[in-house]
């Protein structure tokens, strides 16, 4: 706490004294207000933790808390899928998005699954077979 504090308070101090140029970048436009794109990530990050809160007293909890446990195969795999995407056709926001998130998520259940039946695989040769 202590050190999150400290580098966000020397932050504030390098973009007063305009050593760095903190620039904060939203779709649709660059923030360059001093205070402002301190503070904006703040009210985002903010927000974000509280609607977090929140969701996991719903249902969707479950359905949340996988997709949180597989971030990284999301991440990677969905800028591939994207790309193949947008040489077939020119897809909206919604099948980008179902596509992105469930596309990598069955890719990883199908892993596991293999990964499963190697096991099992391996095991039963080696009680038939052993070395």
């Amino acid at each position: 706490m202590v050190l999150t504090l400290f580098a966000a308070s020397t932050l504030v101090i390098l973009q007063k004294y305009d050593i760095i140029n903190q620039l904060l970048y939203m779709k649709s436009h660059h923030i360059t207000n001093t205070w402002f794109a301190l503070v904006v990530p703040l009210i985002f990050a903010t927000a974000i933790l509280c609607l977090a809160y929140w969701l996991q007293f719903t249902p969707l909890h479950a359905v949340l808390t996988t997709i949180g446990q597989h971030t990284l195969p999301i991440m990677l795999g969905h800028k591939a899928l994207f790309s193949i995407l947008d040489k077939l056709d020119d897809p909206t926001w919604l099948v980008l998005s179902i596509g992105g998130i469930l596309v990598p998520l069955i890719a990883v259940q199908a892993a596991y699954l293999a990964q499963r039946y190697y096991a099992r695989y391996r095991e039963r040769l080696y009680w038939v077979n052993p070395s």
